[in-house]
């Protein structure tokens, strides 16, 4: 029991690299633009391969930040109505559309 505390309590203190989370959170909502634009344009093979890139990003973001303690993830709630969780909404969006 203690050791899991242990493990836990050492997971929690590895630093996250908020620029990068911020960087790759950034590319994914770029890219994610990018998708729809493309769509829009009739070109929908096209905006498949951006939407699987926008959403590779944000699974990339949360692999190195699972707990989502960089700033970054809340700087990004604003994409979203007031009470929902973006990231939450995003990747329920990707796996609807098949990005994931």
């Amino acid at each position: 029991m203690a050791t899991a505390r242990v493990k836990r309590a050492k997971a929690k203190a590895v630093p996250v690299d908020g620029d990068h989370v911020r960087q790759l959170l950034q590319a994914s909502q770029a890219a994610h633009r990018n998708a729809k634009m493309l769509r829009l344009g009739k070109n929908a093979a096209q905006a498949a391969v951006v939407l699987k890139r926008a959403a590779d990003l944000r699974v990339e973001a949360l692999q190195v930040d699972p707990t989502r303690r960089s700033p970054a993830w809340e700087e990004e709630q604003r994409v979203t109505a007031v009470g929902r969780d973006t990231h939450e909404d995003l990747m329920a969006f990707y796996r609807e559309k098949g990005a994931l």
